[in-house]
C-alpha cells in the first residue's frame, strides 16, 4: 500500500507540472493567434471604424418588435468585438424590457450618459423596478409603456415631477380608470409626440405649444381646465398630426356648442384622424376648427355611439356645416369612390395632389343596413361635392335600388366625369344608368368628358331587353353629340330574365353594334 501511495503522488507531481507546461503553452498559442487575428484586414481596423460597421450592421438587421436585436449576435466573435460593443453607449439607447428589471438596469448602466429611447413591452414588468428611472430621468428621450395601471402611474407621476428636458416621445396606454399624469410643458420643454389611453387630457398651454404629434384614446377632459380643448388647440402652432378616438363624448367633459364664428386655424396640421364618435359630435367638434393645409383627414363615427336619440345615415352627417370652410381642400377633389356594404358606408375622396379625404360611418344597430340605402347615399353625395372637379367616380354597393333620378342628379352635378367604375355583389340590369346618362336638359349631352366605364370583377350585371334599348339609346345620343365613348367594359350574367340564356354569338353580335358607337368594347359572359 505505501508503494502505491508514494507512486501516486509522484504522478500527481508529474501531472501538476505538465499541465502547468500546458497552460504556458495554451496562454503562448493565444497569444500567437491573437497576433495573427490582428493580419486579418477586418481586426487590423480601429475602434472608431468598428463601431461604425456595428451600426451599419445593427440597423440592417434589426427590428422594432425585437428585444435583444440580431446585432447582439457580434458580442461572440471575439473579445474585442465583445468589448466594443459593451462599451460603445450608442448601442445600448435602445432599450426594450420585456419581464427582466435586470436588463433595464444594465441597459441603463451601459447607455453611460447618452439619451435612451426606453419601451416597455409586457404588463408583468414591476412597475417598482422601473424607479430606477428616477435617477436617469433627464436623459430619457423616448418613454413607451404600452400596459400601464395605477402602480405604474404612480411611478410616473413623481417621474415627470422631475424636469425631463430630452423627453421628445411619450406613449403611455392603460385600460383602467383614468388619472392626470401631472405633464407640464415647463418640466418636458422638448416633448414633440405625445399619445395618452385612457388618461385626463394635460390642460397646459406651454405642452401643446410644442407637439408636432398629439394622438388621444378614450381621454376625458378634466372638469379643472381653465381652458377649453380648442382654445389649448389655438396654441398648438406646430401641430401635424392629430387623432382622437372616443373623446367627443359628453362623458369626457367636452360639450360642444354652436359653430363659432372665430375657428381654430391649425396651419401646421397635415394629418388628423377622428373615430369612435357619433356623426353629430363629430360634426360639431370639426366645426369648430380649419385645416388649410391638410395632407389627410380620416373621419369614422358611430351611428349609434352616445347618441341613441338620433340616428343618420348620409355623409352630411358626419361632417360640419361648412365643409370647404374646415376643409379647404375639398374643392379640389377630383376623385371619389363610395362604398355602401349592410353595416358601414364610406366615401374616399383625393385630389390632383394626393390629398385624401376618408370619411366612414359604422352601424351598430343590426336594423340599419346601409346596403338598402345606397341611392339616397350617391345622391348625397353628389350633392356635396357638387362644386368639386369630379373626373372619377367609383361606386361600390347595391346599383339595383339606384333610380334614374338619382343617376340623373349624379350625371348633372359631376359634368367633368372621365371615368366611371362600379363594382358590388348586387346590380340589377342597370338600365337606370344608361336613361340617367341620356338625360340632359336643353338638348345638352350629360358628362361630355365621360370616356370610360367600367366594372371591376364581381360584379355582373343582369342582361334584359330594358338594358340593351335604354344601353343603344344612350350610347347613340353621345355619338351623334359628339361624346363619343371610348372604353366600355362589362360582365354580363350568362343568364338573364326569366332564366333566358344569353348565348355566345348573341355577346358576339351585340359586341360588334356597340363598337360603332364605342371605340372599344369587352363583354365578358360569367355564371
Amino acid at each position: 500500500m505505501e508503494v502505491i501511495r508514494l507512486k501516486r503522488e509522484q504522478w500527481l507531481r508529474e501531472r501538476d507540472v505538465v499541465l502547468a507546461r500546458q497552460a504556458a503553452l495554451e496562454q503562448e498559442l493565444a497569444e500567437l493567434n491573437r497576433l495573427l487575428n490582428t493580419t486579418v484586414p477586418v481586426n487590423a481596423l480601429p475602434d472608431e471604424l468598428l463601431v461604425q460597421i456595428f451600426a451599419f450592421f445593427r440597423a440592417a438587421v434589426d427590428r422594432e418588435w425585437q428585444i435583444a436585436g440580431e446585432w447582439m449576435k457580434i458580442q461572440g466573435v471575439c473579445r474585442r468585438w465583445r468589448q466594443i460593443a459593451i462599451s460603445t453607449p450608442m448601442f445600448w439607447r435602445a432599450i426594450k424590457v420585456y419581464k427582466k428589471r435586470e436588463w433595464l438596469s444594465l441597459s441603463l448602466l451601459r447607455s453611460a450618459r447618452t439619451s435612451v429611447d426606453i419601451t416597455f413591452l409586457h404588463p408583468s414588468f414591476p412597475p417598482t423596478a422601473a424607479m430606477v428611472l428616477l435617477s436617469h430621468a433627464s436623459r430619457i428621450r423616448r418613454l413607451v409603456i404600452q400596459s400601464a395601471n395605477a402602480a405604474w402611474n404612480a411611478v410616473l407621476i413623481k417621474l415627470f415631477s422631475f424636469p425631463t428636458p430630452s423627453l421628445e416621445i411619450l406613449r403611455v396606454l392603460q385600460r383602467n380608470a383614468h388619472d392626470d399624469l401631472g405633464i407640464r410643458g415647463d418640466r418636458l420643454p422638448g416633448l414633440k409626440d405625445l399619445a395618452l389611453e385612457r388618461y385626463v387630457v394635460p390642460g397646459d398651454k406651454t405642452l401643446f405649444a410644442n407637439l408636432r404629434t398629439l394622438v388621444m384614446d378614450s381621454c376625458i377632459f378634466g372638469a379643472s381646465w381653465p381652458q377649453p380643448f380648442l382654445n389649448l388647440l389655438k396654441t398648438a402652432g406646430h401641430l401635424e398630426k392629430l387623432t382622437l378616438k372616443k373623446c367627443l363624448t359628453s362623458s369626457a367633459g367636452l360639450y360642444l356648442e354652436a359653430p363659432r364664428a372665430e375657428r381654430v386655424v391649425l396651419t401646421s396640421l397635415r394629418t388628423f384622424r377622428i373615430s369612435g364618435d357619433s356623426s353629430s359630435k363629430t360634426a360639431a367638434f370639426l366645426n369648430s376648427l380649419q385645416v388649410p393645409n391638410i395632407s389627410h383627414a380620416e373621419i369614422e363615427c358611430d351611428t349609434f355611439a352616445n347618441d341613441t336619440f338620433r340616428v343618420t345615415d348620409t355623409i352630411a352627417s358626419a361632417l360640419p356645416a361648412d365643409v370647404k370652410a374646415v376643409l379647404p381642400m375639398w374643392t379640389a377633389v377630383n376623385s371619389v369612390r363610395v362604398t355602401a356594404e349592410d353595416d358601414y358606408f364610406e366615401v374616399l375622396a383625393r385630389t390632383a395632389a394626393g390629398q385624401t379625404i376618408h370619411v366612414s360611418l359604422m352601424s351598430s344597430l343590426s336594423t340599419l343596413l346601409w346596403g338598402s340605402s345606397f341611392g339616397r347615399l350617391i345622391a348625397d353625395c353628389a350633392r356635396l361635392f357638387a362644386n368639386s372637379p369630379i373626373r372619377h367616380l367609383d361606386l361600390e354597393g347595391n346599383h339595383a335600388l339606384v333610380g334614374v333620378d338619382t343617376w340623373r342628379d349624379v350625371f348633372g352635378q359631376f359634368t367633368e366625369l372621365e371615368t366611371l367604375t362600379l363594382c358590388g355583389s348586387h346590380c340589377g340590369s342597370l338600365d337606370t344608368l344608361w336613361k340617367g346618362l341620356a338625360s340632359a336638359p336643353n338638348g345638352h349631352i350629360c358628362c361630355p368628358r365621360l370616356a370610360r366605364i367600367t366594372t371591376e370583377e364581381g360584379m355582373e350585371i343582369c342582361f334584359s331587353d330594358f338594358l340593351l334599348g335604354s344601353l343603344f339609346d344612350t350610347l347613340r345620343k353621345r355619338e351623334a353629340g359628339g361624346a363619343r365613348l371610348g372604353l366600355l367594359d362589362v360582365r354580363l350574367q350568362r343568364y338573364g330574365d326569366h332564366g333566358v340564356r344569353l348565348e355566345e354569338h348573341t355577346r358576339a353580335l351585340i359586341t360588334h353594334q356597340l363598337k360603332t358607337m364605342v371605340d372599344r368594347v369587352s363583354i365578358i359572359l360569367l355564371g
